[in-house]
């Protein structure tokens, strides 16, 4: 399958990601750029939610009743809205900016750069991801697909026996599912098209609007977040190979606009008591969005905001307010303060037995946020130095401290998950990340883009005071004029070359690596895959198989739609799974293996051997053999008979409980 074959699905689930959120927005109140850049998070906010409220009144996740719900919410919300905006005061009117073509063309940089890093390393649509979380995430997908219900509160029925189930956030699966359906693709080639609609578009986008509020009317901003928004070793490509962590992901593409919508809010100009009600909304909503696909990126946007909110208050004391105003504002913040690190400790609970260990000094570490060079990845030679430039010129500018300030936040983080040695500290500090270093090197490189972009701004003016005037005194009238042109079109290159080096070409092969399918490819092989797509042929509809998770049998589920009884490396799903899993070996000498079979319908096993590994390189190795040595060695055991094989995979029926 090629990509142009997919073009009429990508602009399908493109158009997914953005109808609902335009309409939505605009009905908020949000116009022009704005509500392009918004449209995204907000769209996946409503899914998430609506995905949550539908199974109460029995309404299946298609995208019909979606589209109706999505225009009703939005027809209500724009009459709430003029009923409130028709008895309240004029608001200002919006003064256009000027730049819509300089936002559009930061944008498409970074899409057209994004979308050529991204399909040229995965290859084809249809390549799943070769790292152990991949099967869930592909699995609960087709279990939305199947099921009608894409609730956050019941996705962990998937994994978890009758009767438990936990909260999941599950807005990534909720978006994908839904792409899936509406274009009709495979599940594999659903989850990369909704991760390339959301890489290349909604992630320069939220980038640009973030500078657009940091570094208004610079145009040398646009151009360059454009650009350095294709640029970050740690992000997007990182998260879409790593873990694979694809939640996290489109919770961090959104974290920019978070943090525009609240320096708007708390920025020096705020507009008028309409625009502040519309932008608080709308960063509630974009949080939402967040806390819906991973939540621990909400506290990232808290902590981030911290050095800001701490400046607008030193302002405020200042500014010498009424004793009782100055007490009670203190008492809101610091005890806002308070909460907010009893919830980052609490939550972080999460993480305290989480595998991922130090690997650092803190020397070392500093080196890495400066270099983007993490665990001994390539440096971002341009990339570091222009957010070198950036926190210098950021440190001479007293009222810029704060943007360094959440730069800082978000590398004493990394830092800490990479050097600190002692594994109770890295719970309490980074417990809501899982001490995990390559998490935290994504928020940073999120964090560190606008530092990078500044530090751009102020060398193009160094380069336009210092160089610029004696090389333009040589050219005369037209001529200085074309010399200017193809000054700016060489810088441009320049950058697109200077960003795009060993770094970004590690990040790139780093996605071509964990998607590669190989005759040895660590869980999902050619002969194996070739045998997954033929299990819709082979196994009846209501008919189980058993598998080693470990060896990416689990896939079978998302490729095949043929129901499996370990769907995950950490699945739970029936206290008979685990007696299969270890004896189904004994079935002809233990009767009870057998009356378990039949009564979870476990008809089939698939053979994958038992090699195991995750393409993402983690470094933690996992016991994938022992929990499920009664699936070992099956052909000499008389308990099961060939049915279809490819290579070494082979598919058995179980016949010995007949």
């Amino acid at each position: 399958m090629s990509w142009s074959t997919v073009l009429p699905a990508f602009a399908l689930i493109t158009a997914l990601l953005y109808m609902p959120g335009l309409a939505l927005a605009a009905a908020v109140g949000a116009r022009r750029f704005l509500l392009v850049a918004v449209a995204p998070a907000v769209t996946v906010a409503f899914l998430a939610v609506a995905a949550i409220l539908f199974p109460f009144p029995g309404i299946p996740w298609q995208v019909l009743p979606v589209a109706v719900a999505a225009l009703v919410t939005a027809v209500v919300l724009g009459l709430l809205r003029w009923a409130l905006i028709r008895r309240s005061p004029a608001r200002e009117p919006r003064v256009p900016s000027g730049d819509g073509w300089w936002v559009a063309g930061a944008i498409a940089i970074g899409a057209i750069i994004i979308a050529v890093q991204f399909c040229g390393a995965l290859g084809a649509p249809e390549r799943i991801s070769q790292t152990f979380d991949a099967a869930f995430h592909l699995n609960a997908v087709r279990y939305i697909l199947d099921h009608g219900d894409a609730s956050s509160m019941h996705i962990s029925d998937l994994i978890l026996p009758p009767g438990r189930t936990s909260f999941y956030p599950a807005a990534w699966h909720d978006y994908i599912a839904l792409g899936a359906t509406l274009t009709g693709v495979s599940v594999p080639v659903a989850v990369n098209l909704g991760n390339l609609a959301v890489a290349a578009i909604a992630w320069p986008a939220a980038t640009v609007l973030l500078i657009r509020v940091l570094v208004p009317g610079s145009r040398v901003a646009l151009v360059g977040v454009g650009v350095l928004s294709a640029a970050l070793p740690g992000f997007p490509l990182r998260m879409l190979s790593y873990g694979v962590l694809y939640p996290y992901f489109l919770a961090l593409v959104f974290l920019p606009i978070a943090f525009a919508l609240g320096f708007m809010l708390l920025g020096s100009k705020r507009g008028t008591a309409a625009q502040v009600v519309e932008r608080i909304i709308l960063l509630a909503t974009v949080l939402t969005a967040i806390g819906l696909a991973q939540p621990a990126v909400v506290f990232a946007w808290f902590a981030c905001t911290i050095p800001l909110v701490i400046t607008r208050y030193l302002e405020y004391m200042r500014a010498r307010p009424g004793r009782t105003r100055a007490v009670i504002v203190s008492v809101v913040i610091g005890g806002g303060l308070l909460v907010f690190a009893a919830a980052w400790v609490w939550f972080g609970r999460i993480g305290a037995n989480s595998p991922w260990p130090d690997y650092t000094n803190v020397f070392g570490a500093l080196y890495e946020t400066l270099t983007y060079a993490v665990d001994g990845k390539p440096i971002a030679v341009a990339l570091g130095a222009l957010t070198i430039i950036g926190l210098i010129h950021l440190s001479r500018h007293r009222e810029k401290w704060w943007i360094a300030g959440m730069w800082a936040v978000a590398a004493l983080l990394f830092m800490s998950s990479a050097s600190l040695p002692s594994w109770s500290l890295r719970a309490l500090t980074v417990g809501l990340f899982y001490r995990d270093p390559p998490r935290l090197a994504s928020l940073l490189a999120v964090v560190a883009l606008p530092i990078a972009v500044i530090g751009l701004v102020s060398l193009w003016s160094f380069l336009l005071l210092r160089v610029w005037p004696p090389v333009a005194a040589k050219f005369q009238g037209r001529s200085r004029a074309v010399a200017a042109r193809v000054g700016v079109a060489a810088s441009l290159a320049i950058l697109i070359v200077a960003t795009q080096g060993a770094a970004m070409r590690e990040a790139v092969h780093s996605i071509s690596r964990t998607h590669a399918l190989e005759a040895s490819s660590p869980l999902v092989s050619i002969d194996e895959l070739a045998l997954l797509e033929r299990l819709r042929e082979d196994v009846p509809e209501g008919s189980v198989i058993a598998g080693n998770p470990w060896t990416g049998t689990s896939f079978a589920y998302a490729i095949s739609g043929r129901e499996v009884l370990n769907p995950n490396f950490n699945s739970h799903t029936d206290p008979g799974a685990d007696l299969i899993n270890k004896r189904l070996r004994n079935a002809l000498s233990e009767p009870e293996v057998c009356d378990v079979v039949r009564s979870l319908n476990v008809d089939y096993v698939l053979d994958f051997g038992t090699y195991s590994r995750d393409a993402g390189k983690t470094d933690v190795r996992f016991d994938g053999v022992s929990g499920y040595v009664g699936l070992l060695d099956l052909a000499d055991t008389g308990i099961v008979t060939p049915v279809d094989s490819e290579g070494t995979a082979v598919l058995y029926k179980i016949t010995a409980c007949g």
